[in-house]
């Protein structure tokens, strides 16, 4: 329930989070919002527990929702290239 409130989320932005502080806060807030709604009121586990599945949580969503450098990939794989004299490179 957690994982998909916080994908949701994500998803809603419609964005890349080239900022990790705007996912961390995107993150905590909703789990914020399900403590202080009630919703995790049954389960055992403490707030260091939530804190690694928050970590959790935005470590992955980091590697999914975020700008690929395009412009700089390119340059170092012809950088790359150059340096090792292949045909091909500019």
């Amino acid at each position: 329930m957690l994982a998909d409130s916080v994908e949701a989320a994500v998803k809603a932005k419609n964005k890349s989070f080239d900022n990790i502080r705007d996912l961390r806060l995107l993150v905590q807030n909703v789990t914020k919002q399900k403590i202080d709604s009630g919703q995790l009121r049954d389960v055992d586990f403490t707030m260091r527990e939530m804190a690694v599945i928050e970590s959790s949580f935005i470590e992955i969503l980091r590697s999914t929702y975020h700008s690929r450098e395009v412009k700089e990939i390119s340059e170092s794989i012809r950088a790359a290239a150059e340096k090792r004299g292949q045909p091909g490179a500019k």
